[in-house]
């Protein structure tokens, strides 16, 4: 059993298609992808949208126009993360093999929740990219949380 790591999103515009996470494994360990939360509270208005979530490997271009996320240990006093994690990057990721995991249609009102059982396992060196492939129809403001341990390393 590894270390689990919460990645937050707190109070985001979203306006665009985008990649609301990408997830980089560290090279000297395994990761497994738990769980993703998706929520907004500032819109009113039904709307259903589209979640991704595939594995990417070989040598692609990681997204830009976002920030990155320092994952947060459940266990308090843990060592940080050897991952690396960045949020909401406007420009996708390109290139590499990518393996879609999930594909699922949500409404925007309820929000979605995704929890793995078993874990979907992440080699070194690998990324995880949850992605919205279509801009919702007018901007949200989003919250979610992407729950992944790390095992070795």
């Amino acid at each position: 059993m590894g270390l689990v790591y919460d990645c937050p999103i707190e109070a985001i515009s979203v306006s665009a298609v985008q990649d609301l996470w990408e997830w980089l494994t560290p090279s000297d360990a395994a990761g497994l992808l738990h769980s993703i939360v998706i929520e907004q509270n500032t819109s009113e208005t039904s709307e259903q949208l589209r979640l991704t979530v595939a594995r990417v490997t070989g040598a692609p271009t990681s997204g830009s126009g976002g920030g990155t996320i320092t994952p947060t240990p459940r266990i308090p006093g843990a060592p940080a993360a050897g991952s690396t994690v960045e949020r909401n990057n406007t420009t996708q990721i390109t290139l590499g093999t990518s393996v879609k995991i999930a594909d699922r249609g949500f409404n925007i009102l309820n929000g979605i929740e995704i929890v793995f059982d078993p874990p979907v396992e992440v080699a070194p060196s690998t990324r995880i990219v949850v992605a919205l492939p279509t801009a919702p129809g007018a901007a949200l403001t989003v919250s979610g949380l992407l729950t992944m341990e790390e095992v070795g390393g």
